[in-house]
This record gives C-alpha cells, sequence and structure tokens, in this order.
C-alpha cells in the first residue's frame, strides 16, 4: 500500500511527520482566528505557538492517523480520520488497522 497519493494537480497527502508541524500550526491557528473573528467568537488557540504545541502532540501519538496535504515541500493542512476541528479528533486507529479490529 503506498504511503502517500498525488492529485493531478500535484497536491501529495502524507502522514503528518514531526517537520510538518510548524506550518500546519500556523495553519490552524489563522484558519481558525480568521472564522472565530468574523463571528466573534473567543479563540480556540490563543497563538500559532499554542497551536503547533497540540499537533505536535497529535502528530507523534501512534493512535492518531494525521495527513497533510503537501504542494512543493509546504504543508497546506492536517486532518485526523474525522477532521481536525479546533485540533482535535477522537482517538481513531489507522483505517487498515480499524477494518482488523472489526472483522472487515
Amino acid at each position: 500500500m503506498s504511503t502517500s497519493q498525488t492529485s493531478a494537480a500535484g497536491l501529495e497527502l502524507v502522514r503528518a511527520e514531526s517537520q510538518h508541524v510548524g506550518e500546519m500550526g500556523r495553519i490552524c491557528y489563522e484558519a481558525f482566528k480568521d472564522l472565530n473573528d468574523r463571528h466573534h467568537f473567543p479563540l480556540d488557540f490563543p497563538s500559532a505557538a499554542l497551536a503547533r504545541q497540540v499537533l505536535g502532540m497529535m502528530v507523534s501519538r501512534s493512535d492518531f492517523y494525521s495527513v497533510v496535504a503537501l504542494l512543493g515541500v509546504q504543508a497546506h493542512r492536517c486532518a485526523a480520520p474525522a477532521e481536525v476541528t479546533a485540533a482535535a479528533s477522537a482517538r481513531t486507529p489507522p483505517p487498515g488497522r480499524r477494518r482488523r479490529e472489526r472483522g472487515t
């Protein structure tokens, strides 16, 4: 099974690694900050540094399956199996392991 997938547009999906965390944290902070500011909600993350910390913890855990989309060498997005919302997701094993546990 391939560890990455590349789209026709050159976008590559790979498992997130520690080297991706810096850009992932910045993107997560800016995306949620813009959304929260627009709707006058309190910030989920007071800084990009905190978003990096949280995402770094998620990426380092084997029970989270995080994916980044790469275009060239820049990480564009992180998503856990059910999408990262406010940088948190359910503890979900990788897709292959889920199928084996369910017996499918």
